[in-house]
């Protein structure tokens, strides 16, 4: 999904499965419109049935761990 265009930059979504190379693609996208591609950030909302809503602060981790759970 195309989340933005502000030439240079797009800004899209994958949805894809283990052993895609995100960095790949972009390169691969450039490299059909002629006009090379690099990736300037990469963030990963899931991996597998890890979701970053479910995810904890460090320090709450740790108050956790303290707390032996």
């Amino acid at each position: 999904d195309i989340l933005s265009v502000a030439l240079p930059e797009i800004t899209f979504r994958v949805a894809c499965s283990k052993g895609t190379y995100i960095r790949t693609l972009c390169h691969d996208i450039g490299r059909k419109l002629g006009c090379g591609g690099t990736m300037k950030s990469l963030k990963r909302p899931r991996v597998g049935t890890f979701a970053i809503e479910d995810a904890l602060p460090l320090g709450e981790l740790e108050k956790l761990a303290a707390e032996g759970r």
